[in-house]
């Protein structure tokens, strides 16, 4: 059974496109970790990377191999994505086929956040957010339990159309949740998919 891990970036200042070039020629599948996806943040650092490894110690070797061993990369945090849970049943073709403008699916803005949950509240808010569908301009994606900080006890991810269709599904479906407490939203940009369409339809199947 794979682990999942959300890893995020502090890039030196100039150097982002360097940075993001050479992690594309050192992320390469290995017997023990897999690299899904690469892109980029707005927030308080510059690239988001999203892994599966089949235990800490393969992915702290990748790691120190990888993406320590470019100088440019000033800051590393890695959060582990336990329990995970993909959330539809769907190719990235499907999606692709309800906006006919975009190439692929992965073009999408993905959202990323990160939940703050009350305690006690933890099973229920994850069942429910669980259990949201794919919509006309919302794909939901993966959820899972993280604990990593005092304020972040959930991921969530979901690709949008758009900002504002981001925005009103946060707003509606979420933040509305018992026990959700508070709410931190980050998109993710330039994604570029590490693995073919049909191997990320078959992690968020997971």
């Amino acid at each position: 059974m794979m682990t999942l891990f959300m890893i995020v970036l502090d890039v030196e200042a100039g150097y982002d496109k360097l940075a993001y070039e050479l992690l594309l020629k050192n992320l390469v599948k290995t017997e023990s970790v897999i690299p899904l996806f690469i892109g980029q943040i707005f927030e308080t650092a510059d690239l988001e990377i999203m892994i599966q490894a089949v235990d800490v110690e393969s992915l702290n070797d990748f790691i120190l191999q990888r993406i320590r061993s470019i100088k440019e990369i000033r800051e590393i945090m890695v959060y582990p994505i336990t329990s995970f849970k993909g959330l539809a049943q769907f190719s990235l073709a499907d999606f692709q086929s309800s906006y006919a403008a975009q190439e692929t699916a992965v073009e999408f803005p993905l959202f990323t956040m990160k939940i703050d949950i009350a305690p006690t509240k933890d099973v229920e808010v994850y069942q429910a957010l669980s259990k949201l569908t794919m919509t006309d301009t919302i794909l939901p994606a993966f959820v899972g339990y993280t604990f990593q900080q005092a304020d972040f006890d959930i991921g969530f991810y979901f690709f949008a159309s758009s900002t504002e269709s981001a925005w009103n599904f946060v707003q509606s479906k979420i933040r509305t949740l018992e026990g959700v407490w508070d709410t931190e939203i980050g998109v993710v940009t330039h994604i570029k998919s590490l693995v073919s369409a049909q191997d990320m339809a078959q992690v968020l199947r997971q």
